[in-house]
């Protein structure tokens, strides 16, 4: 897998921070909106008194931190990308039992080269003046993924990491229901109305995987989730991301699979790893 090239000394050391919340949300977005959604969080802005949160970004700008800046057709994918992110729809549980569905983003606007993003005031609590039950995440790790199940992958997994550090153990689990993280991973569209009016109606996450039609889900065979989801992002992850993981599949009636189970561990990106060598081999000559 190829790696993107990121120019790191823009956005070294910028964190990106989401409650937990709302990266266990289940919503649908693609690889360049959850991208421009990360760079946008660390550019936040917030009136005295209100709660409404926005972001301006420039082009030149997310060229520069995707690693693209000869890309000649971002003004094309800003306006595409722009009409999904003000549509998507996100649900947010709150664990017990409760969800709250709403519009993620209320306005996207390009004008005289800045694209103005604000954020819905429901947004505000789940990525401003964060206390507790937040995920940190560098913002040069997230924009070097090419996947966006990889990307939301990353950052459910991140989100039970800090659990490590105290445990006796080198590695924490967490298990997800295969449904719920096709949810998860945007694998199914939410923003579909009949799935929207299922949501609404209390239909499970394996209710609203039986019901969605074929263009309204991806991977629909395990075999192929597995390819090209589960086992792409763990290379990603050890190629790239400061976790790793390694996993087991739980299965019903029939065998079929109803469960994953992930080992998350820390990790050293391969990149590091290749550096670490080379400055070793330079100490001992």
């Amino acid at each position: 897998m190829t790696s993107t090239s990121v120019r790191n000394d823009l956005i070294e050391g910028v964190v990106v921070r989401k409650s937990n919340s709302l990266i266990n949300a289940k919503y649908k977005t693609s690889i360049l909106g959850n991208k421009i959604i990360a760079v946008s969080l660390t550019k936040l802005q917030q009136e005295p008194g209100s709660k409404q949160v926005m972001a301006t970004l420039y082009p030149s700008e997310i060229k520069r931190i995707l690693g693209n800046e000869t890309d000649t057709n971002i003004y094309k994918k800003l306006k595409s990308v722009s009409k999904q992110l003000a549509g998507n729809i996100i649900t947010i549980e709150d664990g017990l039992g409760n969800f709250h569905t709403f519009t993620m983003i209320t306005n996207v606007s390009y004008k005289d080269q800045k694209l103005e993003i604000i954020y819905n005031r429901e947004m505000t609590p789940h990525i401003t003046s964060l206390q507790k039950s937040y995920t940190s995440m560098e913002l040069a790790t997230l924009v070097s993924f090419e996947k966006n199940s990889s990307f939301r992958l990353y950052e459910l997994l991140k989100k039970e990491a800090y659990k490590i550090d105290t445990t006796k153990s080198k590695f924490v689990t967490k298990v997800y229901s295969v449904d719920e993280l096709r949810c998860t991973l945007g694998l199914v569209n939410l923003d579909a109305s009949y799935l929207q009016r299922a949501v609404s109606d209390g239909a499970t996450w394996s209710e609203l995987v039986r019901l969605a039609k074929k263009e309204d889900k991806q991977y629909e065979r395990f075999t192929d989730f597995r390819t090209k989801v589960l086992d792409e992002a763990k290379i990603e992850m050890d190629e790239k991301a400061d976790i790793t993981f390694e996993y087991t599949v739980e299965r019903g009636n029939r065998g079929r699979a109803t469960d994953i189970m992930f080992m998350i561990s820390w990790n050293i990106p391969e990149a590091n790893l290749e550096t670490i060598h080379k400055n070793k081999v330079k100490i001992e000559q």
